[in-house]
């Protein structure tokens, strides 16, 4: 009896084991091994990184893959890649940084992300004069620095993890009471601290967005700021498309738009393409007014931003003439 006893109970044992190790050896959520532990020197991680789109107003994306190099965060390689500029895929993208501009230090506090540059953040671009007159301060210089900081924060912003950026600037040859950006960066005429920045979506060229400024031209009758957003569409014969000459003498001929209403749009499931809905207010020569409403819009994006397909702005230019 004592010898069946003992075997019941080395079988219960044999049992047992397994879930007695299991449980001794299971690693707790903050001890598992991060891919730096397993000496690794790099990993690669997707980033959207947004540039100046031409020589617009406006920011488009480029989608690549960064290399993040041990011991630098994720947030330190973005930011030096942003800094580094567009890729050699990417012509039509411009760079937002003075050179010589350096990421010092990443620092997260809840939803803010702080980051440090050195003072070459505030320098002259090169293409920009010694002494900058009223005209350009006021005009592209403003809107080069804003572009600059919108692509910062749009950038850091774009995963969700940070709602709003601090930048800083440590500078060497004219000490500040204080590290963060003031106004003057923008050249305005004052050293005021602003508040951290937010993502500006107003730079980016949404579906919405780009309709916008393609009805804006049209409203104000000055076509070359949309030229930049007007692409051959997919369904265009070679043959068909005309050159920006022949389109801007299109466009010059199109009845008088006194005013417009985009819809917000609906992108596709991949994408690569949009639609908007416009309303329009036709002036005729004779001075009366029509509207043309639920006019569906088509956009293809091209080049990281939505643009304007010549065919399906055709086919509106021929809607609002009948």
């Amino acid at each position: 009896m004592r010898n069946r006893y003992l075997v019941c109970f080395l079988f219960l044992c044999l049992l047992a084991a397994p879930w007695m190790i299991s449980a001794e050896t299971a690693i707790a959520p903050d001890q598992m091994v991060t891919p730096w532990a397993e000496g690794t020197d790099s990993i690669t991680v997707p980033a959207t990184l947004y540039f100046r789109y031409r020589a617009t107003g406006y920011l488009a994306r480029e989608t690549r893959q960064i290399s993040v190099s041990r011991p630098d965060s994720r947030e330190l390689a973005v930011i030096k890649a942003l800094l580094d500029g567009p890729g050699s895929l990417s012509p039509h993208l411009n760079p937002l940084f003075p050179p010589g501009t350096q990421v010092l230090s990443v620092t997260a506090n809840g939803d803010t992300l702080f980051i440090t540059f050195n003072e070459r953040l505030l320098s002259r671009y090169p293409d920009e004069a010694v002494v900058l007159n009223q005209d350009y301060s006021q005009g592209e210089g403003q809107l080069r620095r804003r572009l600059a900081m919108a692509g910062l924060v749009n950038t850091l912003t774009e995963d969700g993890l940070y709602a709003q950026v601090q930048v800083l600037v440590r500078q060497e040859t004219n000490i500040t009471a204080s590290m963060r950006l003031s106004n003057s960066y923008y050249l305005l005429d004052n050293q005021e601290l602003p508040s951290p920045l937010v993502r500006s979506e107003g730079y980016v060229l949404t579906p919405r967005t780009a309709a916008g400024l393609l009805l804006d031209s049209w409203k104000r009758a000055q076509w070359a700021p949309a030229l930049s957003i007007i692409k051959p569409g997919d369904a265009q014969d070679a043959a068909d498309i005309p050159t920006e000459h022949e389109l801007l003498v299109q466009l010059e001929q199109a009845p008088r738009l006194a005013d417009y209403l985009v819809s917000p749009g609906t992108v596709s499931l991949d994408g690569q393409s949009a639609t908007v809905v416009v309303n329009l207010r036709i002036l005729k020569d004779n001075g009366i007014e029509y509207v043309l409403e639920n006019q569906p819009l088509p956009l293809q994006l091209r080049e990281g931003i939505y643009t304007i397909p010549q065919d399906a702005l055709q086919r509106l230019l021929k809607a609002a003439a009948q």
